[in-house]
């Protein structure tokens, strides 16, 4: 069908981290195919990063309250946030909707979608949700909320196959559920915050926020190359890589484990301890954030994962197709759904520095390996994982919203 649509995307985010981008993905492409998002984001904290990739995309958006999480032990004065930030946001959002008349809601967040509930009740739009996350039923407003979004939401657009299972154990029905994966990022900025005062600002709310890794990287000669990117902490199997590469440089072997993300975490500065205390920054070396990470993936041989809880995804994973370079993973998640073992990388069901040492140690030996595993993903990349898949399932799905 020709499509000239209207979408309000409820967004009410601080930062720009994986799942904020990954929507913005999914929207800027819609909105190259006649489909225009306007966005409703966060009036006290979304100049910080949000609103400024909005105006660098060229996206409209309204203000809106919200309020804070939904969490055990509020006060008083909290809960008093909680439903009046109910109360203004769905406001905001209903004044959006007569100004704007969008022909669909798009929805990304449990807690964002409790802030419009009122006003999702009395709105007609039908609605999208894009669940990146499995649903949080923690605690009962939650499971209350997952229930009514059941009867209201026409589509969950869900990242993998793992979430599209929890969204079916959550109550939602088979019919209502597309499985579209993401793809790897094309042009989303970094969401710098613009000046001193608004990064004192968000200090305030998630700490400092160190500046982008911007060197050009090289290769060295001789060395095999391995990167890991993303959150550095122990439920992501940093410091069992870290164990597998050292266990390998002590036994002769030349490697060289490129660590990009948060150097402030506490695991990073457990890591560079580690790598100080037995000089061996040569074969692990933290990078911090990476601004440039298409050039990082050009001087990579092979890309480890080992997150070891249940990744919705790994976004890591598809760059790293999207590059050529093969990945090591743990069967984990919606992650295993990413990495054929034995053709396109290594899907490991030991989930030990051990067995990571062993696959590393296999392609190390085995350039053509990695060559072949590397086309096999590439290939990947291009056929179950392209972009103009992505297009097709994402406007597939909004004819079905709008049927």
């Amino acid at each position: 069908m020709k499509r000239k649509l209207k979408a309000l995307v409820v967004f009410g985010s601080i930062p720009l981290f994986g799942a904020e981008k990954g929507n913005l993905e999914a929207l800027r492409e819609l909105s190259q195919h006649g489909i225009e998002p306007v966005f409703l984001t966060n009036k006290k904290y979304g100049h910080l990063f949000i609103e400024t990739e909005l105006d660098r995309l060229g996206f409209r958006y309204h203000k809106a309250a919200f309020g804070p999480r939904i969490q055990k032990g509020l006060s008083l004065w909290g809960i008093y946030l909680l439903f009046w930030g109910m109360f203004a946001t769905s406001f905001a959002l209903w004044r959006a909707c007569r100004k704007e008349k969008p022909d669909f809601l798009y929805l990304m967040n449990p807690l964002y979608a409790f802030y419009v509930w009122p006003a999702l009740k009395l709105l007609r739009q039908p609605a999208v949700y894009r669940l990146g996350d499995e649903p949080a039923v923690h605690n009962f407003l939650y499971r209350w909320l997952w229930g009514s979004l059941q009867r209201r939401l026409k589509k969950v657009v869900v990242i993998s196959d793992f979430i599209g299972r929890s969204a079916e154990a959550c109550g939602f029905k088979p019919a209502q559920i597309r499985r579209i994966y993401n793809v790897a990022p094309d042009s989303l900025g970094n969401g710098e915050a613009k000046s001193g005062e608004l990064r004192l600002t968000l200090r305030k709310i998630v700490g400092d926020q160190p500046s982008d890794h911007q060197e050009t990287f090289h290769r060295e000669d001789g060395v095999f190359h391995l990167l890991y990117i993303g959150q550095i902490a122990e439920h992501k199997g940093v410091q069992l890589a870290v164990d597998a590469c050292l266990k390998l440089a002590r036994e002769g072997r030349k490697l060289r484990l490129l660590i990009a993300g948060d150097p402030r975490s506490g695991l990073a500065v457990s890591i560079a301890k580690q790598i100080a205390e037995k000089k061996a920054e040569d074969v692990v070396r933290i990078l911090g954030f990476v601004r440039n990470a298409k050039d990082l993936w050009q001087v990579v041989d092979l890309h480890l994962f080992p997150s070891i809880w249940e990744e919705p995804l790994g976004n890591s994973v598809v760059e790293a197709k999207a590059a050529g370079i093969p990945s090591v993973i743990f069967k984990r998640g919606g992650t295993q759904e990413l990495v054929k073992d034995g053709v396109d990388g290594r899907n490991l069901t030991d989930e030990s520095s051990e067995a990571l040492a062993g696959a590393i140690e296999g392609y190390m030996d085995d350039p053509d390996l990695v060559r072949a595993h590397g086309r096999a993903a590439k290939e990947s990349a291009e056929n179950e994982f392209s972009r103009a898949r992505f297009v097709k399932a994402w406007l597939e799905t909004i004819d079905e919203v709008m049927a």
